[in-house]
């Protein structure tokens, strides 16, 4: 399969589309909207034609960008993932990234930072891999890990998910940049964090209290 890789150069950094799939919603768009008007409705259809199918549905388009500067590579959002990945209940898995990505030039383990912009399971997908979906090297053949076990996709990360309405990030261990203040905040009513609690292969979670945060994610 080839694939057509859109790129957009600001500056100094350049701004490549990456798909992953594409497919219906699960849902007519009039369910999840149903005080839409049809004024409204034939506004959003003369701004994106093809984002509808013939019943009514959502026809979604499941990208990830990656941005190239001078100070690294970055990938926002992670797409739908492998077949085993959390949107496999209802998005058009496996995505197609890790091709993209080859097509793209570009190899996971180059990547120095991820950004989800949310943790909806088609933004997520290709964060946390099985080894039985995405066989690492050498596999499952050294004795050392089993078909179920998860790891990042991206080698360097370990990631942080300051809370569920702040945007969570993961940084490469091959950065020594301090925290953003952005991360270290938690949501507005929901405590403050005083450490981490393991979520899986090198992600976490902050911990909610009601002191002050001691530590950063």
């Amino acid at each position: 399969m080839s694939f057509r890789i859109p790129r957009l150069q600001i500056g100094s950094a350049e701004i490549i589309a990456l798909a992953d799939a594409e497919g219906p919603f699960f849902s007519p768009r009039a369910e999840a909207f149903p005080e839409a008007t049809a004024t409204q409705w034939a506004e959003a259809d003369h701004c994106d034609p093809g984002g509808v199918d013939a019943e009514g549905r959502w026809h979604l388009q499941f990208r990830a960008y990656a941005v190239r500067s001078d100070k690294g590579l970055t990938v926002v959002d992670v797409g739908i993932g492998p077949a085993d990945g959390p949107a496999a209940s209802w998005a058009p898995v496996p995505g197609s990234l890790p091709a993209s990505l080859a097509a793209a030039g570009i190899d996971p383990a180059e990547v120095d930072t991820v950004v989800l912009t949310h943790l909806h399971t088609d933004h997520v997908g290709w964060a946390v891999v099985t080894e039985e979906a995405v066989p690492s090297q050498g596999g499952t053949r050294d004795g050392n890990v089993s078909a179920s076990d998860r790891r990042p996709y991206f080698p360097m990360l370990n990631t942080c998910c300051s809370g569920p309405s702040s945007m969570p990030s993961t940084r490469s261990t091959r950065s020594s940049a301090k925290p953003s203040p952005t991360r270290s905040r938690p949501p507005a009513g929901s405590g403050s964090s005083t450490g981490t609690r393991r979520c899986g292969p090198g992600v976490s979670s902050p911990r909610r209290a009601t002191r002050p945060a001691t530590r950063a994610c």
